[in-house]
């Protein structure tokens, strides 16, 4: 079946059209393809043949073309405007396909609500916006872009929808002008299916305000958090686009922000109490982050800021192992994709699981490794990762699962197992 609210999420984004037209290859196609094959178009589809294989193709343009022509909709069939969509997914609801057969009334889509009146213009730190309360959700427009969130606890949460293989893609030359290699970038997509959307948003967990594919927060309770140094990254690579979407609205970082944490300053006001961070929790604070996501300078800045994990632990003198760095240790892009999902999971274990894996083997100086003996510590160190815990803490989330999206790239050879093959900045390649 297909995803209805995946669909609807992308009809309230105002991005409909990016993602759902010809040549496109993505998640949202492939609900699109479902979604025809349900209202009777999986012949001119070819569904039983391609199935939903997520291309926007000739098949795909023709199926469009044709449930348009069939209910009065003037089109091509190269693109699905938000109108095509939602017409697509109430006579899904009301099961009627090309032939009125197809989905029954009892189908499991939910039938697109009627927007009610609008509550007004709310005027806030973060601009005017206009805010309309679905009952489940709230949907956020600035009169020129949309998105809806769905309410949860205190606050709201959009899970995204632009994902760091479609980012590194579209915007690679903006992506090398921060210094960052084709090598780290393959790193960063060989982990990008564990983690997030560049443009998601939540805040309504106890760290008030998380944002993008690794979910940076501003901090539990009064603490620094790493929201504000991506902040940071972005207000000194793209300052006009900070201004835009950030300082317009009073939203600065403190002076004392490091790379890697702190704080944020509204109105001349440095945010660093639970009270403070409340208001945070707002459907239009969440909407300025989520549009900022949209913009190709702050998705090469999220990027920037996820590879700077690897500051934390990989060059780290302190969690050397018998006298090596992490970095002189496991130097693939293969096995630094898999230290880096481990970080972002459990950052507390990384070398301890390394330590272990180096014991297990009897492999202890990698001065002398080649491919072969580093493969072998990974190994072991897959193994041992999977299943280590300290006090009552619960292992690392889905390791095998996650080692196996890993290792997925490794097969296709969008990374490489060969040792030395990670190169992290244009300077590391010389």
């Amino acid at each position: 079946m297909a995803n209805i609210q995946m669909l609807q999420q992308l009809i309230y984004s105002n991005n409909i059209e990016n993602y759902l037209s010809a040549t496109q290859r993505n998640a949202y196609v492939q609900e699109l393809q479902q979604l025809l094959n349900e209202l009777g178009y999986g012949e001119v589809l070819q569904f039983n043949t391609l199935g939903a294989d997520g291309y926007y193709g000739q098949t795909v343009v023709n199926a469009v073309g044709t449930y348009c022509h069939h209910n009065g909709i003037p089109s091509d069939g190269m693109s699905v405007s938000p109108h095509m969509m939602q017409h697509m997914l109430q006579r899904a609801n009301a099961g009627q396909g090309n032939t009125g057969a197809g989905l029954s009334g009892s189908s499991s889509f939910n039938r697109p609500q009627t927007p009610p009146a609008s509550t007004g213009g709310f005027a806030s730190a973060a601009g005017r916006l206009n805010l309309q309360d679905m009952g489940d959700r709230i949907n956020v427009s600035d009169g020129s872009n949309q998105a809806s969130f769905i309410k949860r606890n205190a606050g709201v949460v959009n899970y995204g929808s632009i994902t760091l293989s479609q980012a590194i893609r579209a915007n690679q030359s903006l992506i090398g002008s921060l210094g960052i290699t084709t090598s780290a970038l393959n790193v960063m997509e060989s982990v990008s299916e564990n983690e997030g959307k560049l443009d998601a948003v939540n805040t309504y967990d106890r760290a008030f305000l998380s944002f993008g594919v690794f979910q940076w927060t501003m901090g539990t309770d009064g603490g620094s958090g790493e929201l504000p140094a991506l902040l940071k990254k972005l207000k000194r690579s793209f300052p006009t686009q900070f201004q835009q979407y950030f300082g317009a609205y009073g939203l600065d970082v403190s002076s004392d922000t490091s790379d890697t944490s702190g704080y944020l300053v509204l109105n001349g006001n440095r945010i660093d109490s639970a009270s403070e961070k409340e208001q945070f929790r707002s459907a239009d604070w969440a909407y300025r982050f989520w549009l900022a996501g949209q913009s190709s300078q702050m998705q090469a800045v999220e990027i920037q800021h996820a590879l700077g994990r690897l500051n934390k632990f990989y060059w780290n003198s302190s969690l050397a192992i018998n006298g090596f760095t992490l970095s002189k240790i496991i130097t693939s892009e293969y096995g630094v994709a898999l230290l880096l999902d481990n970080h972002v999971n459990r950052p507390n274990w990384v070398q301890a699981c390394v330590q272990q894996a180096m014991t297990k083997t009897g492999l202890y100086d990698p001065s002398s490794w080649t491919t072969a003996e580093e493969t072998q510590v990974l190994d072991a160190y897959l193994r041992i990762r999977a299943t280590y815990t300290t006090g009552s803490a619960s292992p690392m989330t889905k390791a095998n699962e996650r080692a196996a999206v890993t290792k997925k790239y490794l097969y296709s050879n969008v990374i490489s197992g060969e040792r030395g093959s990670f190169r992290y900045s244009q300077q590391m390649m010389a």
